[in-house]
């Protein structure tokens, strides 16, 4: 009688140890778990958590911590239980302030996993080169969100721009001399420029011509490439010393850049590097930042040894001090809407003041390391006429690449 007792005893306890797991990821769905995901404002997106496990795992989905069983008043936020999915309509902006986490257990464990949602449409972005790694931070969620764009083998990136119209980020990383682009969700990421780069610190995408312009401290050059990495081109080369910030303004057919060298300026010229002219040499000492007003037509700058932002025409006429005080080693400057946005080398913070006053000084986040800003709007290009016809009508600014 012993014996048989004993041998059941054994096929229960082996059993159970066969079967009985605590929830794990489904491999065989992929484990598309993403942290960032990036939707249109008033779209659908659905959340998903498959997992496996025995007993089979409940799913409980939350909302800044709070059950949205218990909070979904304007029903907006569906369950699957069996489909482990959250499916949430009409995105908001309040959304994208607002992570997400699925809580995944059964008897013998629980996982997690928290998504962040940016909302593109009405919401603004900065983007922001940090280092070893981009940030997006949300100019229309209440607390500023800033989430890391997912993309691995970035060591010291410098410079940041954007493209609205195929939805690429580019950037510069200085440490391991290339340029590289890649979606806003971190997916699509790829080599742009990999040989004869050495410091590029400045860059600029033309939306209108797409290609993509940079200078380069090390090889003192200003050079233009295809956003499809073909054609590139070198533009100017000569009397370039510490050639820095960059920007373009397609519409016109002009580029505008820094040198803050053994001779500081601020220079224009055509995109295809004819007419150049100097802008600023007085009072100009470490030309950093540079920034574009589009609407108002003002060109802004930040000198990193004045420990000023000013401003001016895009003809060089009407200079004006717009800040003076509270600023330290300027290394980054962008504009948008009403507002202008900027870095410190070695600060902690990022600051904004309105455009033309001063006023309504504000720190937006306080993160260190802090390199390369651009401020924009993902669903609208800034300065969006264009002076020539279909297939560039002849103009060369437009085709600087050929």
């Amino acid at each position: 009688m012993s014996m048989k007792i004993l041998v059941v005893l054994l096929i229960t306890t082996t059993t159970g140890t066969a079967v009985a797991r605590p929830p794990e990821w489904d491999s065989q769905e992929g484990n598309q778990l993403q942290d960032v995901i990036t939707v249109p404002r008033g779209s659908t997106v659905k959340l998903r958590c498959p997992a496996t496990g025995d007993p089979r795992p409940t799913i409980t989905w939350l909302r800044a911590g709070q059950d949205i069983t218990g909070s979904d008043r304007d029903g907006r936020h569906k369950i699957r239980i069996r489909s482990w999915t959250l499916a949430i309509s009409e995105i908001t902006e309040s959304d994208g302030g607002s992570p997400y986490t699925c809580i995944v257990e059964n008897a013998l464990g629980s996982i997690n996993h928290t998504f962040k949602l940016i909302v593109t449409g009405a919401s603004e972005v900065l983007l922001l080169a940090r280092e070893d790694e981009l940030r997006m931070i949300s100019l229309g969620s209440p607390d500023y969100t800033n989430v890391v764009v997912p993309i691995e083998g970035i060591q010291r990136a410098a410079a940041i721009d954007y493209d609205v119209v195929d939805g690429f980020a580019y950037w510069t990383d200085v440490e391991t001399e290339v340029i590289r682009r890649a979606r806003l969700d971190g997916s699509g990421v790829e080599d742009v420029v990999t040989t004869q780069v050495e410091s590029p610190t400045g860059i600029a995408v033309d939306w209108i011509g797409r290609n993509l312009y940079w200078t380069d401290e090390g090889t003192q050059r200003i050079e233009v490439i295809r956003l499809d990495g073909t054609s590139r081109k070198v533009l100017i080369y000569e009397n370039l010393d510490k050639p820095r910030a960059l920007v373009v303004d397609p519409s016109e057919g002009y580029m505008y850049w820094t040198d803050w060298g053994e001779d500081p300026k601020i220079e224009k010229a055509a995109m295809d590097g004819s007419n150049r002219t100097v802008l600023f040499k007085r009072s100009v000492h470490w030309p950093n930042g540079l920034a574009i007003d589009y609407t108002a037509r003002k060109l802004y700058w930040g000198d990193a040894r004045t420990d000023k932002i000013e401003y001016a025409n895009l003809d060089g006429t009407g200079r004006r001090v717009l800040l003076d005080e509270g600023l330290s080693h300027i290394f980054s400057l962008t504009l948008l809407g009403n507002h202008v946005y900027w870095t410190n080398l070695g600060g902690e913070s990022i600051e904004r003041v309105h455009k033309t006053t001063g006023a309504d000084r504000q720190v937006i986040v306080e993160l260190s390391d802090l390199m390369g800003l651009r401020a924009v709007n993902v669903q609208k290009t800034e300065g969006e006429t264009n002076p020539c016809q279909p297939n560039n009508g002849g103009c060369s600014h437009l085709s600087a690449v050929s």
